[in-house]
Formats: structure tokens, sequence, C-alpha cells
């Protein structure tokens, strides 16, 4: 992703971009958990951003290896 990963951003983002970016990591877990699935590695590594050309950006959940559904 073109945006690269989270950790990668740390310390040089805005509060109103960690607070976007909060948002839809939230709204993208909130997904998975309303169909059943536990991504079980949530870290700044596995958030990545894909930025628009309206230089928004779109969050992208990452690396399922650990994932649970129940």
């Amino acid at each position: 992703v073109q945006g690269g990963s989270l950790d990668k951003l740390v310390g040089e983002v805005t509060d109103g971009t960690l607070y976007q970016i909060a948002l839809q990591s939230l709204a993208g877990l909130s997904y998975l958990h309303e169909n059943n699935i536990l991504h079980r590695d949530i870290k700044p590594d596995n958030i990545l951003l894909q930025y628009c050309a309206n230089s928004s950006f779109t969050i992208k959940l990452a690396d399922f290896g650990l994932s649970k559904q129940y």
C-alpha cells in the first residue's frame, strides 16, 4: 500500500489524522467482530494507509495470520 504502515508515521502525523486513523481502524474491527472474526494482532505494523487522489486516506487492516473465527 503506497502510504505504508502506521508504525512508520508515528510522531509525524497530526492529531486530526490520528483521530481519522483511530475511527477507521475501529470501524474495521467492528466489521470483523460483526462477522465473528477476531484479528488478534492489532499493532501499528498491521495498520496500512492507502492514500487517495484528494489527499485523504483509507485504512487497511493487514496480517490475518493470527485471526480466529468464532
